[in-house]
């Protein structure tokens, strides 16, 4: 799972989509304040709008989703974000936690409510080539060259994250049938940076819903792998 905020006056959107395309003429404040000192960081983010029409859904890694709302169910009012950010690196080590909640005034019928949805999760990492970990990635000390017998350098990381639906979206009926509240994801991933500017990701998550593994809506299981271009390779 995966939820993030960005700094700046963006455009008023559905969570989770592109605002490429502007659909209306309202817009959403947002601000950031980060805090940074010999490895450590700390960082507050917020958003506050107004929102109409479409609602989100909510994804796995997988992109599979487990919760949507109900049909007819439209945001109909203020929309606000929260998302306080902590992270620590010392060596090879690093550590990153994250927290959001966002509330969206709902409607559907004649019932209307304020739906808080929050989100968290917690990273811990290590490189184990020797390099120095940052918040900005990692600079091999010997970008990969086969005919210098140079591999690079390899990140291994281990990541727990939780989120929750606010019980009101069902008791008030306007969650989708045979969607879940909660769900919790446990994952590794293997980092390997061919240079600065280039790395591959091989991850895997298991994420659980509703605290119960054996319930209607079995445990997900995702391996996903990607490659990444830097851009700006200095660091």
């Amino acid at each position: 799972m995966r939820y993030g905020n960005n700094g700046g006056l963006s455009q008023d959107h559905v969570d989770g989509t592109s605002g490429d395309l502007d659909t209306n003429s309202s817009k959403d404040g947002a601000g950031r304040i980060t805090f940074k000192a010999a490895g450590l960081g700390v960082a507050i983010a917020g958003t506050g709008g107004q929102q109409a029409g479409a609602l989100p859904s909510f994804k796995t890694a997988a992109q599979q989703t487990f919760f949507s709302y109900a049909a007819g169910a439209t945001a109909d009012g203020s929309r606000t974000r929260v998302s306080p950010a902590a992270y620590y690196y010392s060596g090879v080590f690093g550590v990153f936690g994250e927290y959001v909640r966002s509330t969206q005034a709902v409607s559907k019928g004649g019932v209307h409510a304020d739906i808080a949805n929050s989100a968290w999760e917690v990273t811990g990492l290590v490189v184990a080539t020797g390099e120095k970990a940052t918040d900005r990635g990692v600079v091999p000390a010997r970008p990969f060259d086969l005919a210098k017998k140079q591999w690079g350098a390899l990140q291994v990381a281990a990541r727990y994250a939780a989120l929750r639906v606010d019980p009101q979206a069902f008791s008030l009926g306007l969650a989708g049938a045979g969607t879940s509240q909660k769900a919790n994801a446990a994952g590794i991933d293997a980092t390997w940076y061919v240079s600065s500017a280039v790395k591959y990701v091989l991850s895997y998550e298991r994420t659980v819903f509703d605290d119960n593994p054996d319930g209607p809506r079995k445990p997900e299981h995702a391996v996903i792998f990607r490659l990444q271009f830097n851009l700006q390779p200095s660091l």
